[in-house]
């Protein structure tokens, strides 16, 4: 655990980057007020701030970037369940979600410190991948020009080496990462420049795998890879079967 950077703990930093420190604990304070939420698109937006809060804000201070980091995988572990939930409603609702994402892009609070453009797209959600619809295509001529960068490697998570389930190289290469709740998570990685990892199990009787398919993510980085595995791991086999549950009455 890392000392958090704030206005007691490291006055200096705070006094030397006001902006980046204002974000900082606006963030902070929508993470404290999260589980008093109960409207879905207060919750989806506040998710979305909190998750991809470096896809949105700019930061000169590595110190408060890196500080929210610790923060972020916090809310997403104790919040996991809600917050795939409040991924599935803005995909839902969409329209409400960008609307209040534009209100809070057009605030003067935050000056050149918000990258608007990013702030939106993160509200234009599709189930496999962090762009929207609107931005689909844009992505994909950099994806297969080679611009956009994925991690095509397996790694070790939690001491345990991934199997190698499927070899058919160069066209796919699939690994499985076995979780404790009995569910597992399938890592792909195609024309070995493309990858992306989605929850599966196994049919009642064994003999099919199927795949949640709203939980699948492009992997750009080995620790997208490790966040992904380790956060699904923590979920009880009552939280996989209510997900389950819950993705299959959304499609």
């Amino acid at each position: 655990m890392t000392t958090p950077i704030n206005f007691v703990t490291a006055p200096e930093i705070a006094s030397k980057y006001k902006d980046d420190i204002g974000i900082s604990v606006a963030i902070k304070a929508a993470i404290v007020d999260y589980p008093r939420l109960t409207d879905p698109v207060d919750k989806s937006a506040t998710t979305l701030l909190i998750t991809q809060y470096d896809n949105i804000f700019k930061f000169e201070s590595e110190a408060i970037r890196d500080d929210l980091n610790y923060v972020r995988d916090y809310f997403k572990s104790k919040f996991a369940l809600d917050v795939v939930n409040d991924m599935m409603y803005a995909m839902k609702d969409n329209d409400k979600v960008t609307e209040r994402l534009q209100e809070i892009a057009n605030m003067n609070k935050w000056g050149n410190k918000m990258n608007k453009d990013g702030l939106v797209k993160m509200s234009k959600l599709e189930h496999n991948s962090i762009y929207g619809k609107k931005f689909m295509d844009e992505f994909n001529k950099k994806k297969d020009a080679g611009k956009v960068k994925f991690h095509t490697k397996p790694t070790q998570i939690n001491r345990k080496n991934p199997v190698l389930v499927i070899d058919c190289y160069p066209v796919v290469r699939r690994w499985m990462y076995e979780l404790d709740n009995g569910y597992f998570i399938l890592f792909s990685v195609y024309d070995d420049n493309r990858s992306e990892a989605v929850v599966a199990n196994y049919s009642s009787n064994y003999e099919a795998v199927y795949h949640l398919d709203y939980t699948m993510v492009d992997i750009h980085t080995k620790q997208d890879l490790v966040d992904f595995v380790t956060d699904y791991n923590k979920y009880s086999f009552l939280d996989m079967w209510k997900l389950e549950k819950e993705i299959k009455e959304f499609e």
